[in-house]
């Protein structure tokens, strides 16, 4: 089911604890990861602070924009 939902766009829920492992430079000293979706290369993550947007450019992802918006 979740093949079919990233093939038609939709967002697919991704284990916070494994977002938490590549996102531990970025993160706040008590900040911890509630939520986290995943469309394509992108990524919306819900924390205890703040909402963090992760856009991946390019056709290799090389160039990765973060965005942080906090509650």
């Amino acid at each position: 089911m979740a093949v079919i939902s990233k093939l038609l766009g939709n967002s697919v829920r991704v284990d916070p604890k494994k977002v938490e492992k590549k996102l531990k430079q970025i993160l706040m000293a008590d900040e911890k990861i509630e939520l986290a979706f995943k469309i394509f290369r992108d990524m919306t993550i819900f924390t205890n602070f703040r909402v963090i947007l992760i856009d991946k450019k390019g056709t290799t992802g090389m160039k990765t924009i973060y965005h942080a918006i906090p509650y």
